[in-house]
């Protein structure tokens, strides 16, 4: 399965948290070796900084957020380029009253016609008319 990861899923199925049942269901394929990610460049520095705001919240240690981040350059995300994206991006952004952030993984979603994975609800809910969405 082809899909669009963004960064709030992809801590959510590091950190261990198989609660939900879409990580849960995602961790099974993951494992199986059917699924093929991918994600806007941001994705990097977005990860980075959730989980840097988890060792900051004191909901990680240091070592484990290290881990888990350490753990994502494993994982085979394959990461597009800004400047490839970033036109349809601003134009959703604008039209649909997004960030560009969120824009970014629905440009990439939409060109390439793959499913996004969030577990941020907001987002998922501004974007279901336009992409299939699998929240968390």
């Amino acid at each position: 399965m082809k899909l669009v990861l963004d960064s709030s899923f992809a801590m959510l199925w590091l950190g261990g948290d198989r609660g939900s049942k879409a990580v849960a269901e995602f961790d099974a394929r993951y494992h199986a070796g059917a699924l093929q990610m991918h994600a806007p460049e941001l994705f990097l520095a977005e990860a980075a900084n959730a989980v840097w705001e988890s060792v900051e919240a004191g909901q990680r240690t240091l070592d484990e957020g290290v881990q888990i981040f350490d753990n994502l350059k494993d994982v085979g995300v394959e990461l597009h380029r800004h400047r490839d994206l970033a036109v349809p991006a601003l134009d959703l952004a604008l039209r649909r009253g997004m960030t560009v952030y969120e824009s970014l993984y629905v440009a990439l979603a939409l060109r390439d016609v793959l499913p996004v994975f969030t577990a941020d609800r907001k987002f998922a809910a501004a974007v279901e008319d336009l992409v299939e969405v699998i929240a968390a």
